[in-house]
């Protein structure tokens, strides 16, 4: 057998280190189209969304945050310690973040109304707070772009809700935000919870680029 090294074996490749120094969570209600390919096949180019698609506007400095959670059902058995087999029973992607604007967006999610409900800027409000607390199905577009690279990630989750709203407080020392908490569900027409996207001219110049050193 060859012999080779650890070095060797690292591949390392600081090209491919990811930040996101612009970003945006743009949703829209339930009846609006979905997204089924965020770039175009030919040029790579970010393509324009379907109409109903509405940016929630500034995020505080923790930007934009998924989590997935997995839970698992291990099997033991009399003969080992050890496990002897593993099923997943539940596996949620989750969103969170908190936005600093007060806009049509972040007043729906805050209410429970659909975007398309709440008036445009400048016109006066009045939302009653609905009694059952029911929140309406939304789509979810979050949007990351690695400037320096010119790298654009994307996920988009076709099917969430609104499960968690934060405190709200109104001060003169701090800005008013707006903090959520959002699951993902599957949308069976789409036939996912979820599909992520990634692309830009900065990735499709890395099938080109040599290695980084």
């Amino acid at each position: 057998m060859a012999a080779t090294s650890v070095e060797a074996l690292q591949s390392l490749r600081n090209d491919l280190i990811r930040k996101f120094s612009v970003g945006a969570a743009i949703f829209a209600d339930y009846d609006a189209a979905t997204i089924p390919d965020l770039f175009d096949g030919t040029t790579g180019d970010l393509v324009a969304l379907p109409a109903g698609y509405y940016s929630a506007g500034l995020v505080d400095t923790a930007g934009l945050a998924t989590s997935r959670s997995i839970s698992v059902d291990d099997v033991t058995a009399w003969q080992t310690a050890e496990v002897v087999r593993s099923d997943v029973s539940s596996d949620k992607l989750q969103f969170k973040a908190k936005f600093l604007e007060t806009n049509a967006v972040t007043i729906a999610l805050e209410e429970n109304q659909l975007i398309a409900d709440v008036p445009a800027l400048g016109a006066p409000v009045k939302i009653d707070r609905p009694e059952s607390g029911n929140q309406p199905l939304r789509r979810l577009l979050l949007l990351g772009h690695d400037t320096q690279d010119d790298i654009i990630v994307g996920r988009f989750l076709p099917r969430v809700k609104v499960t968690a709203v934060g405190d709200q407080n109104w001060s003169r020392a701090n800005a008013t935000d707006h903090d959520f908490t959002i699951d993902a569900y599957k949308d069976y027409a789409y036939g996912t919870s979820g599909r992520f996207f990634i692309g830009g001219p900065g990735w499709a110049a890395l099938a080109a680029a040599p290695a980084a050193g």
